[in-house]
């Protein structure tokens, strides 16, 4: 196995395992832009005594894309960074390959 195989070899893990991270996001973001535009209705209907679902929806969404994807961006590269190392070990040992090496190409962001 040559250096760029191993490295597509463990972007590939790296891909699989921030599926699960991104769908918690995913979740997440509906939760909070829920949790937002109902806050939102809320404010609006005491201080206005009228709600618009529209702008609370929308503001809710904004809110919750604000706040859930820079949270989950460092939550997937503290993931892939943590396992890293492990990951490159185990290739490194599996198939012969310099590890030094491997770590040199296989970083957070080159997946």
């Amino acid at each position: 196995m040559t250096t760029q195989e191993a490295v597509e070899a463990l972007a590939e893990r790296a891909r699989r395992a921030a599926t699960v991270v991104w769908l918690l996001a995913a979740l997440a973001l509906l939760v909070a832009g829920s949790l937002a535009g109902g806050g939102l209705v809320l404010l609006q209907w005491m201080l206005l005594g009228v709600a618009s679902i529209k702008v609370a929806a929308a503001g809710g969404l904004l809110v919750g894309t604000g706040v859930v994807v820079p949270v989950f961006r460092v939550a997937t590269r503290t993931l892939i960074g943590a396992r890293r190392r492990a990951w490159i070990d185990e290739l490194a040992r599996a198939e012969g390959i310099d590890a030094a090496e491997l770590a040199q190409y296989f970083t957070t962001d080159s997946w």
